[in-house]
């Protein structure tokens, strides 16, 4: 994970889940099984 404030990072990572399509929220929530930590959640937002 970077060195971001994790306010800051949290932001982040909510404004780009609140932009996921209802298709790319059900992906998101099939990945979430399998992610071991927030590095998982922000590797899976860039890769779309």
């Amino acid at each position: 994970m970077n060195s971001q404030n994790p306010n800051k990072t949290a932001k982040s990572l909510t404004m780009q889940v609140d932009e996921l399509s209802l298709e790319q929220l059900e992906a998101l929530g099939e990945a979430l099984l399998d992610f071991e930590g927030l590095e998982d959640l922000q590797n899976w937002l860039s890769s779309r």
